[in-house]
């Protein structure tokens, strides 16, 4: 479990899904990269899809990327099978070349990460998922709810065993479970658990839902718009616990 340093400034970095030209220009626009050398005064996240896993997107020139400039690189559900088993996670998941499958290997991929006292995770963590935790419904403490989401993923990512927290995919991206998993939870998902938890309050910034623009439900905050798909991506640069919306579209 990665936690952000309190002295430095944060850049969030919302899903990419191949783009590498516009990765690059929001690691420019948010300082992380000043004349193609790393800022060391900026701590990235990227919060999971850096990469399409489609064969037709930049995603080895992403990969690149994250590898010389990300300090934390989350999984997205795009990746997760390539970084677990080399293989596609779902229908119309590529396998990796061989110059990606390197690239792969080289970083330190994460399921989450907490930062300024918020949890950063790809598709996010709703009151049910905390129940399947064994915690509290309200639980807000991110710290507490990553140690026992990384407890677990040491067992699923080197076991052989399938795990709901993971895999779990509701009926909004047509599976069954009623929680989701925190590489697959909707926004939809997260909108009705929210509505019967009325005391749920742990914060998070997410991706993984491709909105229309960024959106913030009670604690959690989206910055999901779609990427390398919608030719627009957005990410959040925290310095001393202001936040700023940085937005890069593919023709600006």
């Amino acid at each position: 479990m990665l936690v952000a340093p309190a002295d430095k400034k944060l850049l969030i970095i919302a899903d990419i899904h191949g783009d590498s030209q516009m990765l690059l220009d929001l690691l420019e626009k948010g300082g992380a990269v000043i004349d193609g050398q790393k800022n060391s005064e900026v701590w990235v996240c990227q919060l999971g899809d850096l990469c399409d896993c489609s064969g037709v997107s930049g995603d080895a020139e992403a990969l690149e990327l994250s590898r010389r400039y990300i300090d934390c690189q989350l999984i997205g559900n795009h990746e997760l099978g390539w970084i677990r088993a080399g293989a596609p996670e779902f229908f119309g998941i590529s396998v990796p070349s061989a110059e990606e499958a390197a690239l792969i290997r080289e970083i330190d991929w994460q399921p989450l990460a907490v930062a300024r006292e918020k949890l950063l995770i790809h598709a996010g963590v709703g009151p049910l998922i905390l129940e399947r935790l064994g915690l509290a419904a309200d639980e807000d403490d991110p710290l507490i709810v990553a140690e026992e989401i990384s407890k677990r993923w040491e067992e699923y990512f080197y076991g052989d065993e399938d795990d709901e927290i993971f895999k779990a995919v509701g009926r909004y991206r047509g599976g069954s479970s009623d929680a989701g998993g925190i590489f697959w939870l909707d926004w939809g998902e997260l909108t009705e658990q929210f509505a019967q938890s009325p005391d749920f309050a742990l914060k998070q910034i997410i991706g993984h839902n491709r909105l229309l623009q960024p959106e913030i439900l009670g604690p959690v905050s989206c910055i999901d718009v779609g990427g390398n798909w919608s030719e627009t991506s957005y990410a959040i640069l925290i310095e001393d616990r202001q936040e700023f919306l940085i937005s890069k579209h593919r023709s600006s």
